[in-house]
């Protein structure tokens, strides 16, 4: 298991600059990636259903204060870099900024806003409520190992928030599974019905269908 400052310390090192936001929503999703991927945690440290998406506080403690975040930070004694981790923490980081790297901190936020671990966590409390409930690992495996198999289509009342999640889980999706458009222009034409929906619902069924290295043989 990693420690939590090298594994912030090699995000920040791998972009060379982020803000303080987008590292602690990177975070959470390689830790969900990695407990989908591995079965076990990428991290010990708690991560907590803060207002803004999960916050891990063990790493907030060390920016607190700083909205950008540049390589090398927090740097030696706090943290090493890459060469700290194994390589599977590594390949976890790898695909999980590889796949997000279009993603802004507000993107990440919204995403995470939508998505079990963090709405569970927080229950009936508005989004914007004060909270430092924990984020479970359960809760974490769950749905990322979910999310990366799911097919499900959502129903047109669930459109609106769980489009902006499958956007996410397309991204972690992609990065596990083997090409399922035929090329460029088809991909294209499918972020183009996404843009327009809800009145274009068969581009979502046509990449929720689509073959996945999860499926059986």
């Amino acid at each position: 298991m990693a420690d939590v400052l090298n594994v912030a310390a090699s995000m920040v090192a791998r972009e060379l600059e982020m803000t303080s936001m987008r590292l602690q929503k990177l975070l959470y999703y390689a830790h969900g990636c990695h407990l989908a991927e591995h079965g076990v945690p990428l991290f010990s440290d708690r991560i907590e259903a803060w207002s803004n998406g999960p916050v891990v506080r063990t790493v907030f403690r060390e920016h607190r204060g700083w909205r950008t975040l540049r390589h090398p930070w927090p740097g030696p004694p706090k943290a090493g870099g890459p060469e700290a981790l194994e390589s599977h923490e590594s390949d976890t980081l790898e695909i999980v900024q590889r796949a997000l790297a279009d993603f802004s901190a507000d993107d990440l936020v919204a995403c995470t806003h939508g998505e079990a671990p963090w709405r569970d966590a927080r229950g009936e409390l508005p989004e914007d409520a004060w909270s430092d409930a924990a984020i479970s690992d359960t809760s974490m495996s769950d749905f990322f190992t979910s999310a990366l198999m799911s097919r499900r289509e959502p129903s047109p009342d669930e459109f609106g928030p769980a489009l902006v999640s499958l956007y996410c889980e397309y991204a972690a999706r992609r990065a596990f599974m083997p090409l399922v458009f035929a090329d460029s222009d088809e991909l294209e034409q499918w972020h183009r019905q996404l843009d327009s929906a809800p009145e274009h619902v068969d581009g979502l069924r046509a990449f929720m269908n689509a073959p996945s290295v999860f499926d059986s043989a």
